[in-house]
C-alpha cells in the first residue's frame, strides 16, 4: 500500500498515513455517534454510520438528549 498524498509508512505491518494527511480518513474504522456500530466513512466528516444517517435525513425522531436550540 501506499499513498499518493503523504508520506505513509508500514509499521510493523499496519499501513500508517502521515499525521495531517487529508485521505487518511479513507483507511479508518469509526464508531457511530448514534447507535454505536462500527463503520467505514464515505467522507471525511462522517460521524455516524449510513443506517443512522439515513434516517437522520428522513426525518427521524432527534436525539432527546439534545437541544435544538444549541444549533
Amino acid at each position: 500500500m501506499k499513498c499518493d498524498h503523504c508520506a505513509a509508512a508500514m509499521i510493523n505491518g499496519v499501513f500508517c498515513h502521515e499525521t495531517g494527511c487529508p485521505v487518511a480518513w479513507e483507511h479508518q474504522t469509526r464508531t457511530c455517534r448514534l447507535c454505536g456500530d462500527h463503520f467505514q466513512p464515505d467522507h471525511d466528516r462522517a460521524d455516524t454510520c449510513p443506517d443512522c444517517a439515513d434516517h437522520e435525513h428522513a426525518g427521524h425522531d432527534p436525539d432527546p438528549n439534545t437541544d435544538p436550540l444549541d444549533d
